[in-house]
């Protein structure tokens, strides 16, 4: 391939990360639903996923897919395979609404709505140099840590905010295959908790 194309190729897919993380973007509602009907947040959190893995399975069966699921899955998805990271963010998020309090469970959604996504982005644009351990980049790794920084003193204090921004940072750098998008809401409402 020429570097024109090498280029566009990588525009391509740093738009495509744009989008699919900018679905992350509504799991920011999970705690606040959570507040008013917990049980009525959690059957949505699990029809969606029901939802999705059936439209998944549709696809990968080359088969007619589900309205609104089927296009946005064959549109964003990284590969052929069934990409768990939807049904481990719904998880994740639905976790740490029921298992923490509201401050708490808003910093770990946070963490995988907002920093996940600004890392993911970041990384990917302008990002060369990577963890020896992952295919994760320094800069998206601080892009991460500064966005945890800037939005969840908003929630914990300073202090609290720093180490969970670092705990965090090393749980994303160390993920792979979406696994960050279970982990991330409940280790990081864990901690929050923790520090409230």
């Amino acid at each position: 391939m020429t570097a024109p194309q090498l280029e566009s190729l990588s525009s391509i897919k740093v738009r495509r990360e744009i989008f699919r993380k900018s679905l992350h973007l509504p799991g920011l509602l999970v705690p606040v639903a959570a507040r008013y009907s917990l049980a009525l947040t959690l059957s949505v959190l699990t029809a969606l996923c029901l939802l999705y893995l059936l439209s998944e399975s549709f696809r990968l069966k080359q088969k007619n897919t589900l309205p609104v699921f089927g296009p946005l899955g064959a549109a964003l998805t990284r590969s052929t395979d069934l990409d768990w990271a939807p049904v481990m963010l719904a998880i994740g998020l639905g976790a740490a609404a029921l298992l923490f309090p509201f401050r708490a469970a808003m910093a770990g959604t946070i963490l995988v709505c907002v920093s996940d996504g600004m890392a993911a982005i970041v990384g990917m644009s302008w990002g060369e140099r990577r963890w020896p351990w992952s295919n994760k980049t320094y800069l998206g790794s601080a892009m991460f840590l500064a966005s945890a920084l800037l939005f969840l003193p908003a929630l914990i204090s300073w202090k609290s905010t720093l180490l969970i921004a670092l705990g965090a940072t090393m749980i994303e750098s160390l993920s792979a295959k979406g696994i960050d998008n279970l982990l991330l809401p409940i280790f990081g409402a864990w901690l929050a908790a923790y520090f409230l």
